[in-house]
């Protein structure tokens, strides 16, 4: 699992990073989780804005460049909002609360690298989101389920 580097500072952010490749991860992200660890953090690739409706847990959000430089922070995101990164967003990174705000600037340029086999998060660990998927998947075939059907009347036109 790769882990973030600070590249101007040299500091390593979060040693637990996975990436959301896929719709699925993407869609969930850190839906269901009650808490976020200071050492974990989530990257989305090809992304602007983020929400964080419905998130239980508090998040930093650390929106990024092509280059991977730092264009804006939120520091202890506010649940139930949008968040877009501006015009010049390209990328969007979820970390633990408090640690954008102590360990990146605007202007920073973050870097993901490849995990040494001593890792923090170890050689066999799962993405963040890996709990949750099939808790989140019960969630929503049971409200499948349970949603009322609407049935429209048959109406002539004309």
């Amino acid at each position: 699992m790769p882990q973030l580097r600070n590249d101007t500072t040299g500091e390593l952010i979060a040693p637990c990073v996975s990436r959301a490749t896929t719709p699925w991860q993407r869609a969930i992200g850190y839906l269901g989780r009650r808490t976020v660890d200071a050492g974990e953090g989530l990257w989305f690739e090809r992304c602007s804005a983020i929400h964080t409706l419905g998130l239980r847990a508090c998040i930093d959000i650390v929106f990024l460049d092509h280059e991977q430089t730092v264009v804006r922070i939120v520091s202890r995101a506010r649940r139930n909002r949008i968040f877009d990164g501006g015009a010049g967003a390209a990328a969007v990174l979820e970390l633990g609360p408090g640690v954008a705000g102590q360990r990146v600037r605007i202007g920073d340029r973050l870097e993901l690298e490849e995990c040494e086999p001593e890792c923090a998060c170890g050689p066999h660990s799962r993405p963040p989101f890996a709990d949750n998927d099939k808790r989140v998947a019960r969630k929503c075939a049971l409200f499948r389920k349970v949603r009322p059907r609407v049935q429209l009347p048959n109406v002539r036109l004309g």
